[in-house]
């Protein structure tokens, strides 16, 4: 059975990934505690990301998806989340960013 605690602990580990900015050794940390918990799922890189002209991917994203291809949180559960692999992600405008 799986364990909801550990699966929000697991995801409260990745959210804080965004404060690491240059210590992928600490990002790699968190990606492998992610991966040990229960309800929680690595998917396996998938390439380098390629965006269209114009458009910049953050350092901390850009090495989570050198370390992965995106993550599957809650597995199962009815809040599954997915983090999208780099293919899927879709340019969004600043202004409905607010």
């Amino acid at each position: 059975m799986r364990s909801w605690h550990a699966s929000a602990a697991a995801f409260g580990t990745l959210l804080i990934m965004s404060d690491v900015h240059s210590d992928s050794d600490e990002l790699s940390h968190m990606l492998a505690t992610v991966a040990r918990h229960g309800g929680c799922a690595l998917v396996p890189p998938a390439g380098h990301v390629t965006l269209p002209d114009g458009f910049a991917l953050p350092d901390d994203l850009r090495r989570f998806y050198e370390l992965c291809g995106g993550a599957v949180l809650f597995e199962g559960a009815p809040f599954e989340w997915r983090l999208n692999s780099p293919q899927q992600l879709v340019p969004a405008s600043p202004r409905l960013l607010g």
